[in-house]
């Protein structure tokens, strides 16, 4: 009998935001290791910063790579600046893609990977 894995079961459904003008960016339920290691070098980065405009341009780039996550859409500066220029959006934006990331980290479903179906 083989003993199977199921790394299905970790798919979590998507976060999904919502801009202004009613546009939706869905961030998949699954993120890679790369877009991890990325964010968390930008929280390093935003806490040395001393001039609220460097803090500023740091969450405008963080929202970027964010929004970027879903693979329909061209996120360009132009676009945050037009519909997420709001300090509330980028801190909702940045908070919960972390909090997002950290209960796909967290998953208790990583704890029964192995299936009850054995061949």
């Amino acid at each position: 009998m083989a003993k199977i894995i199921d790394l299905s079961v970790l798919v979590r459904d998507p976060l999904i935001f919502r801009d202004i003008k009613g546009e939706e960016y869905v961030i998949p339920g699954e993120v890679d290791l790369d877009f991890m290691l990325k964010i968390n070098a930008y929280q390093e980065r935003i806490k040395k910063v001393t001039k609220e405009e460097d803090s500023i341009n740091l969450g405008r780039q963080m929202m970027i790579d964010i929004l970027a996550l879903d693979k329909s859409k061209d996120i360009t500066m132009d676009l945050i600046k037009e519909r997420f220029n709001d300090i509330r959006h980028m801190k909702i934006i940045i908070e919960q893609t972390i909090l997002f990331i950290r209960d796909i980290v967290k998953d208790p479903n990583s704890l029964s990977l192995e299936s009850t179906n054995r061949e």
